[in-house]
């Protein structure tokens, strides 16, 4: 739950552009470290807005594999499937 939470959060931030999170400040030499100022600095705000949904779904579908590790048995090939867990 907590990856889910982090995902939503993070899409959040994007849809209502949070200026610390889309729009850093890179005016001082200290912003660049933090890792949002310093992707602003390499490829722009727009980019960055695009990045923080990406990994917010990212986060999204990481939290739904830990819930219900089964999502992805039918993207295997069925003699390459292993269940190391029980059928649903």
């Amino acid at each position: 739950m907590f990856f889910i939470a982090v995902g939503v959060f993070l899409w959040c931030g994007a849809f209502f552009r949070w200026r610390w999170l889309v729009d850093p400040p890179i005016d001082k030499p200290l912003d660049l470290i933090w890792s949002q100022a310093h992707f602003k600095a390499m490829f722009g705000t727009k980019a960055l807005v695009i990045a923080t949904y990406f990994l917010g779904a990212v986060c999204i579908f990481q939290g739904l594999l830990t819930i219900h590790p089964t999502l992805l048995d039918g993207l295997l090939p069925v003699s390459n499937r292993n269940r190391i867990y029980p059928a649903p």
